[in-house]
């Protein structure tokens, strides 16, 4: 930990170095699945299945890698905040880009024959492709629907996290007039040992003033009586 760093700091400079971290592994995915994309259109069979699920699978983990840095930017301070969202939209454009080049990918003739048969045998022409297309733009709705979702949890979480900090802010001001209470209550205390000091000092004084005046009189009336006696 760097000296002189508020803890807000310091926790601030950890999201960064997360965002840093997820940034590089989605884009090890992405490149990942831009290869494959060149591949499949040449593969048949089971190749091409596997290949084709592995790269669903990498656009998976990346859009989940996308998630959480959406999670993590909320942590960050408001001047490092806007750029980091702007990252993670170009994150998530970059991402729905190649979720289509994938199913293009998929879907694409290339010059072996067995690609193309396998194409054409799940289906009649027409057909396959009027089913493809309904299919993806019934995908299409349902992502959208997800994302709306994922949209507004997003957003409560931010109202949350920016009702935490106003409390945090709310519980260092206790804790100041707290601790102001506490200097108060310290000053009372010397305050009436001192008067309490006064008062004994002045009780004692009336003590010994009365004492006095008492034997001045006794000696008065000695001498008194004296003198009536000659």
């Amino acid at each position: 930990l760097k000296e002189g760093q508020t803890p807000r700091q310091r926790r601030s400079g950890k999201m960064a170095d997360m965002l840093e971290e997820y940034t590089d592994e989605f884009n090890e995915l992405t490149d990942a699945v831009h290869k494959r994309c060149a591949r499949i259109p040449d593969l048949s069979g089971d190749s091409k299945n596997k290949e084709v699920a592995k790269s669903e699978k990498e656009l998976q983990d990346a859009s989940e890698l996308v998630e959480q840095m959406e999670m993590e930017v909320i942590n960050l301070p408001s001047s490092a905040r806007s750029a980091a969202k702007a990252k993670i939209s170009e994150s998530k454009k970059s991402l729905a880009d190649l979720t289509k080049k994938l199913r293009r990918s998929t879907i694409a003739l290339s010059n072996s024959q067995a690609a193309r048969d396998d194409l054409f045998d799940l289906t009649d022409g027409d057909d396959a492709r009027d089913a493809l297309l309904s299919n993806t733009e019934r995908l299409d709705r349902t992502s959208r629907r997800l994302d709306d979702g994922h949209r507004s949890a997003l957003e409560a979480v931010e109202i949350g996290a920016g009702a935490l900090d106003e409390l945090g802010r709310q519980r260092e001001t206790i804790e100041r007039s707290r601790g102001r209470l506490r200097g108060i209550d310290s000053d009372l205390s010397t305050s009436q040992k001192l008067l309490r000091s006064i008062y004994n000092r002045a009780i004692r004084n009336r003590v010994m003033t009365g004492l006095i005046t008492l034997f001045l009189i006794v000696v008065i009336i000695i001498i008194a009586v004296l003198t009536v006696e000659k």
